[in-house]
């Protein structure tokens, strides 16, 4: 049976969507936690550049989060309105976090951060073309208010999973 005559999410949906929040989660939390190690100590960057250079990238999103949003709720394809934005999004996190802590060795000061909050700004478009998708078809997937709470439950246990598991990856 269909999710729409049912209003129950299978549970490999949920599951999978659940697993999702870890990328979202690392996603975010990675770059913050591992900015002042690497670009502080091992390459010497001002901890106030690194702090400022963290902090251009959550201004960026307050731009970028109303279009990503605004694009995806006005946009079909036969995956849907969210699936290729998601798949997208995920691809180009991905491939972009590497690139954020290759820093060309003999760079000064100005030049690394400069890199360092250029390969933010990239990597936090795709995160916000992965996650405001990824947000808004957690609550498109079933028009039942008891299901749909069961399907968030996944998201948060997953979350907290990350939560859990990153105090061992720091």
């Amino acid at each position: 049976m269909d999710v729409s005559q049912t209003g129950k999410v299978p549970l490999k949906e949920k599951m999978s969507l659940g697993v999702g929040s870890l990328a979202s989660f690392f996603g975010y939390v990675a770059i913050t936690s591992l900015a002042y190690p690497v670009y502080n100590m091992m390459l010497g960057v001002n901890v106030a550049l690194v702090g400022m250079a963290l902090m251009i990238p959550r201004i960026w999103d307050a731009f970028t989060d109303p279009v990503v949003g605004l694009i995806s709720d006005n946009f079909h394809s036969k995956w849907g309105r969210r699936k290729p934005f998601i798949i997208i999004g995920a691809v180009g996190m991905g491939l972009v976090f590497g690139l954020i802590w290759m820093v060309p060795e003999g760079w000064g000061q100005t030049a690394k951060i400069s890199y360092f909050i250029i390969t933010q700004l990239i990597f936090f478009t795709f995160f916000t073309i992965f996650y405001v998708p990824y947000t808004a078809l957690t609550y498109e997937m079933t028009p039942d208010y008891n299901e749909r709470t069961r399907v968030m439950s996944y998201n948060a246990f997953f979350h907290k999973f990350g939560e859990f598991i990153y105090q061992w990856m720091i």
